[in-house]
């Protein structure tokens, strides 16, 4: 029984700690140093997270998701999204923010252009040498995950421009 407490103490501290201040980079949020100064370097701390945070999505998340898709292609392990509702909740399991449709579409994009490539270069192989086979590669990007993406991100932008008026 001991052991109990002692458990849901550092469940608590360690539930704590993955808490992360979202209001880092608001303007008057800096006037702070001249106030307290441990409360500024605090502030510090804050921000570097928020940035190491934001590389990880950047570098290895969205891209891990992109991978997914990509793989996902044919064997059915992951089912593509097929409307707004549906994208989105797919990107927020993974901890994706909407925010960024944009990095999703542009690695889309990168992927389909690569697989248009591979395409070319397997089809000139084939023309020129009929002995060495080279084949196009065997996962490909769903063409319809660029395009839900793209009209995901119209939708948004209209509907901040028509909530405007």
């Amino acid at each position: 029984t001991n052991k109990e407490p002692t458990l849901a103490k550092v469940e608590e501290e360690y539930i704590r700690s993955l808490r992360y201040n979202v209001n880092v980079f608001l303007p008057y949020t800096r006037s702070i140093e001249i106030i307290d100064d441990d409360a500024h370097q605090k502030l510090k701390q804050d921000e570097e997270e928020a940035r190491n945070l934001a590389r990880h999505l950047w570098d290895r998340a969205i891209p891990s998701l992109t991978k997914e898709i990509r793989q996902s292609s044919g064997n059915g392990l992951l089912q593509l999204p097929v409307d707004g509702k549906s994208l989105t909740e797919l990107i927020h399991q993974r901890g994706i923010n909407c925010r960024y449709l944009g990095r999703l579409a542009e690695l889309a994009k990168k992927e389909e252009l690569e697989d248009a490539l591979a395409n070319e270069m397997a089809a000139a192989s084939a023309d020129s040498e009929k002995s060495s086979k080279k084949k196009a590669p065997r996962f490909r990007m769903p063409l319809c995950w660029l395009e839900l993406l793209e009209c995901e991100m119209v939708a948004r932008a209209a509907k901040h421009v028509l909530d405007a008026y």
